[in-house]
């Protein structure tokens, strides 16, 4: 497609036309080798000048319309986490189970030829020089790449990602909504301690793991290697959904191996700051089999994969519902609307005192007022200290002997709804696409987004408390 478009738009003559080429590289989860079942695999494709961001959009799509192994093509407007256009393409069968899905993303480099090296021996200076799109693109190209590279056995590094990531998915900090840790910060917060430790076993790994972010200071910025920017100062990578106030003086520095240098963890609130640092304690206290006692329980390593408490560790709940005349304009919606969820976490935990924590999932149900719609539910776990709530405004209508002070989020919900509005594809579908926003105590949360008690047998407050003499706060 590069060739023929070099030969049809840039005049190009057959046999230059053909020396052009393109390259793919794999980037997230694809590139570090741990991608997962049912899950998309990130491809950055690297083209040379002659090609646009639209002939991208139009024209490639359109190749691929025409390609006998796509199965399904939808254009993304904006990739989930970098706020780039691309396309998902979906190659063999749904029915059979053998589909492989791709998100796409193009990276446009000042040069005629693309060759493998082409992309990796571009200096610092070169870089600087692309567009904002073909930057963040070459980012995530680079990044897997200089991650692989920086641990000393692939095989181990990749098995131990893969328990931590089991373990965030468990705790509620592996998702991108809860601004804790994403894909890109916690491959670097492995690859790091492979580093420390270059002939550990996998089960070592990960007691070093909880060993050091125990006690790390996440104010200091954690690095795989030196940072060779002309002026040292890293940019925040994932901080393009809302203006970040802490980009300054960021809670939580965890910074990208390879140019341009992004701190990876930019939107940590403080308050997922603290959650962090209490399930690292708890995951610490699992792993070293301490004599730590809580009542009748005695911590063991499997209590690490325990399923967080997120639906009873909160006193009131914001229900965000995403729904769609089909699924497919539900998904396309709710990739749009969840990743603002960061933004609206940032103005509720502004609040003095406040608590908040995104889930890190969402729930599929039937709305009986619409039945044959697709809809799914995402929670937003509140907690407010109770100085905090005596100085909250009374709610209109009350009598006097009703009053009952309560907290003000409308501004907050108000501008989330704004921004989720915003989807550029919403024209398309009036009055086939809704959000509906409701604000729960914990005994009204529906049934089916509850787990047995049984399943919770210990928060990480309780599992924390219960390493002598350490409080929760």
């Amino acid at each position: 497609w590069v060739c023929h478009m070099a030969e049809v738009h840039a005049g190009m003559t057959p046999e230059a036309a053909a020396q052009t080429g393109g390259e793919l590289f794999k980037a997230g989860s694809f590139g570090l080798g741990i991608l997962e079942e049912d899950s998309i695999a990130d491809v950055v494709a690297v083209v040379p000048r002659h090609i646009t961001l639209p002939m991208f959009q139009q024209d490639f799509y359109c190749a691929l319309t025409r390609h006998t192994r796509v199965t399904y093509l939808r254009p993304v407007r904006q990739c989930y986490m970098t706020s780039i256009p691309g396309i998902e393409v979906g190659v063999g069968s749904s029915s059979a189970g053998t589909r492989v899905r791709f998100q796409v993303t193009c990276a446009i480099l000042p040069v005629d030829t693309i060759a493998k090296s082409t992309l990796t021996d571009m200096t610092p200076v070169q870089l600087d020089a692309l567009d904002n799109t073909s930057k963040r693109c070459a980012a995530m190209a680079l990044v897997a790449q200089r991650i692989l590279e920086a641990v000393p056995r692939r095989a181990e590094f990749q098995l131990t990602l893969r328990v931590i990531r089991q373990w965030g998915r468990q705790r509620g900090l592996y998702t991108p909504y809860a601004a804790a840790l994403n894909g890109v910060s916690c491959a670097i917060l492995t690859a790091r301690v492979c580093q420390l430790h270059p002939n550990a076993s996998t089960a070592r790994l990960i007691n070093r793991f909880f060993y050091l972010y125990d006690q790390v200071d996440w104010s200091q910025p954690i690095l795989l290697h030196g940072v060779d920017a002309p002026d040292g100062t890293w940019e925040p990578w994932g901080n393009i959904h809302r203006d970040n106030e802490n980009a300054a003086q960021p809670i939580c520095v965890v910074v990208t191996p390879a140019h341009p240098y992004w701190n990876a963890t930019a939107a940590m609130l403080e308050t997922t700051r603290r959650l962090l640092a209490r399930e690292m304690r708890r995951g610490w206290i699992a792993v070293a089999r301490h004599p730590a006692q809580s009542g009748n329980k005695t911590l063991a390593f499997h209590t690490l994969w325990e399923p967080c408490d997120f639906y009873r560790r909160f006193q009131h709940y914001l229900q965000l519902d995403f729904a769609g005349e089909n699924s497919t304009i539900c998904e396309g919606f709710k990739k749009w609307a969840l990743p603002r969820v960061t933004q609206l976490t940032s103005d509720l935990a502004c609040m003095a005192n406040a608590r908040v924590q995104p889930s890190s999932e969402t729930h599929p149900f039937k709305d009986l007022s619409r039945p044959s719609w697709t809809t799914e539910a995402f929670f937003v776990g509140l907690r407010f200290s109770r100085g905090n709530e005596q100085d909250a405004q009374v709610a209109q209508g009350e009598t006097a002997g009703e009053q009952k002070p309560r907290m003000d989020i409308r501004d907050a919900v108000l501008k989330f709804i704004e921004v989720s509005s915003a989807w550029p594809d919403k024209a398309h579908f009036t009055g086939r696409v809704d959000l509906r926003i409701s604000v729960l105590d914990r005994e009204s949360l529906p049934p089916w987004c509850l787990a047995p008690a049984s399943e919770h047998p210990g928060t990480a407050e309780d599992l924390v408390q219960a390493e002598q003499g350490i409080p929760f706060h």
